[in-house]
């Protein structure tokens, strides 16, 4: 056992990977001397010198194309209150550049990163974007105003995808407009009757559809270079009078739509129906995996995790050990499913999707875990203390 233990920590220095070993989470129940169990940290935050720094008050972790954007405030007596934004790339670990905001207020702040340009707004002064390219150390912010009327949308949610914007999750409706050099010259907004159904699908790619709620219907728009197609899907109203969450997920192949507990394929040349699928219990949350999706399912008694392909097949199927509730956390990572349940059990585990088997480990409490999920390249990570993890093995 010694000489395992001196191989693998051999190893782990030689592809210079740091783990998180038994001190964080190790097998639940089993001699620590026969099994180890690690997350694998991509980034360790403490090594950069402005996160060791007590006036920095971190407020935001988000990741887009491997980018990790950290946003913060810093303030105290002698030095006047600075919004400041970090950029660090995750393959190299290396700190791209630091921002200080133009916009002095917090609340409000929207953001998107689209091939390196670092778009920036406050959601009620919506027809002002600012413009910052994060790979040119020397460039500074450049204020852009956008075209009349946009002013009365305050987006919740902002997103630039190759030059077309996106502004969405607003009481008002939504707006995509694409632009050269900054000169709107194509435009399509919409009227919602629900702020929720008002999104865009997931992850970004070139080809997104845009969707909203009106008429009792999820009318879903397809907005690439051109307007292409539209499809509209009647919604069922649930026994208090609202209706289901939907949320439509980018496949390479097709674009899948879930609303109540039932998934659509759909082609994304013509939005024609491939293929759907009803689920007899409520779909939790649904995860990439694979170019498939790892759908949570509850029922009365209990929780399944079911694979689905991308032509609307059932892979596999397993129950997890108990029924997800708000006591517990999910979190995803890789091929991974990781069940956190509440902190007085001490019982938490890991379901391997690739064997459907468990393996039962404790996680340390002192810490909070966050799940981040990259909108631009589909891939989940999770913040854990100061690291950020993208594996567990």
């Amino acid at each position: 056992m010694n000489i395992m233990k001196k191989t693998l920590k051999k190893n782990l220095q030689k592809n210079l990977k740091v783990k998180l070993v038994l001190s964080l989470l190790f097998l639940s129940g089993c001699n620590p001397k026969s099994s180890e169990t690690f997350f694998e940290s991509i980034l360790d935050l403490k090594k950069y010198e402005f996160y060791n720094d007590d006036l920095v008050l971190l407020k935001n972790t988000s990741i887009e194309d491997g980018i990790l954007i950290l946003s913060s405030i810093i303030q105290n007596e002698s030095i006047e209150k600075r919004i400041l934004f970090y950029f660090i790339d995750l393959d190299d670990k290396k700190l791209l550049k630091i921002l200080e905001s133009p916009i002095d207020e917090y609340v409000g702040l929207r953001y998107s990163l689209d091939n390196g340009m670092f778009y920036l707004l406050k959601n009620t002064s919506s027809e002002t974007i600012y413009v910052n390219n994060i790979r040119d150390k020397n460039a500074k912010f450049e204020k852009k105003q956008l075209f009349e009327g946009i002013d009365k949308y305050t987006p919740f949610e902002f997103n630039v995808v190759d030059r077309t914007t996106y502004y969405t999750k607003d009481l008002k409706g939504g707006c995509v407009f694409n632009f050269k050099n900054y000169i709107f010259h194509e435009k399509s907004i919409f009227s919602t009757e629900n702020a929720d159904y008002n999104s865009l699908s997931l992850p970004l790619k070139k080809r997104n559809v845009f969707s909203y709620l009106k008429n009792d219907s999820l009318n879903i728009f397809c907005f690439y270079n051109k307007k292409e197609w539209q499809k509209k899907i009647p919604l069922k109203k649930t026994s208090n009078g609202t209706f289901f969450n939907s949320k439509i997920y980018n496949l390479n192949s097709l674009f899948v739509v879930k609303y109540n507990n039932n998934l659509v394929g759909l082609d994304k040349i013509n939005g024609k129906e491939k293929w759907k699928k009803t689920f007899n219990a409520n779909i939790l949350n649904i995860y990439f995996y694979n170019d498939r999706l790892v759908i949570i399912c509850n029922n009365h008694n209990s929780t399944k995790v079911i694979q689905v392909s991308d032509n609307g097949q059932v892979i596999k199927e397993v129950f997890l050990k108990e029924k997800i509730d708000h006591k517990n956390q999910i979190f995803f990572l890789e091929d991974k499913i990781i069940v956190h349940v509440s902190k007085s059990k001490n019982s938490s585990y890991i379901l391997n999707l690739t064997t459907n088997n468990f393996e039962n480990i404790k996680i340390n409490n002192n810490q909070d875990l966050k799940q981040i999920f990259d909108k631009r390249s589909g891939k989940y990570y999770i913040k854990f203390g100061e690291n950020i993890y993208n594996k567990a093995i």
